[in-house]
């Protein structure tokens, strides 16, 4: 009995070390992603409490650590008091650059203020999580309570809750 029990351990060790010697490696000049996740969800926190949540169809993680999110991204910010969501972001296509740590957002993004219903549309918007903060020095529109401001650049903290646009272009009123 000792000796089959024996025998067993010994060939799931034998057996383990043999599957991890044909484990093959990333060829060098592979450019293409080095994890891939589909459907994925990821919750950031701080001090045990929810800040952001991400969600996204693609992920994508290359060599680089650069990660992609190549069919968009919509993102739920949580406020620091309590659990409520109090901003979104969504954007068709994202890229994380890794080494600077900043995210860029392109192709119709919206960014909303939930509390005070702003939002904001444009085309490339960059995002520093470090920071907490938005970016753009491009043509956007800021839609508030009543009144449609246009303009080019903008900075903004990560709720939107705060901002300014660098080059006012003018506002329009309006009736909802």
């Amino acid at each position: 009995m000792m000796r089959l029990l024996y025998f067993s351990i010994s060939s799931f060790f034998l057996l383990g070390c043999y599957l991890d010697t044909k484990t093959q490696s990333i060829p060098e000049d592979y450019g293409g992603p080095v994890i891939e996740m589909y459907n994925s969800m990821t919750s950031y926190s701080d001090n045990s409490r929810l800040r952001l949540k991400l969600n996204s169809k693609e992920y994508f993680v290359y060599k680089n650590e650069n990660e992609e999110y190549p069919q968009g991204l919509f993102m739920e910010v949580y406020s620091t008091e309590e659990k409520k969501i109090i901003a979104t972001f969504v954007a068709n296509y994202v890229i994380k650059f890794y080494n600077d740590n900043y995210y860029k957002a392109t192709g119709n993004v919206i960014l909303t203020n939930l509390e005070t219903k702003d939002v904001l549309n444009t085309e490339e918007l960059l995002w520093y999580p470090e920071k907490e903060k938005f970016v753009t020095d491009k043509f956007l529109t800021i839609k508030t309570d009543g009144e449609l401001h246009k303009g080019e650049g903008m900075e903004s903290n990560q709720d939107f809750s705060s901002y300014r646009i660098i080059k006012p272009m003018g506002s329009i009123q309006f009736e909802d």
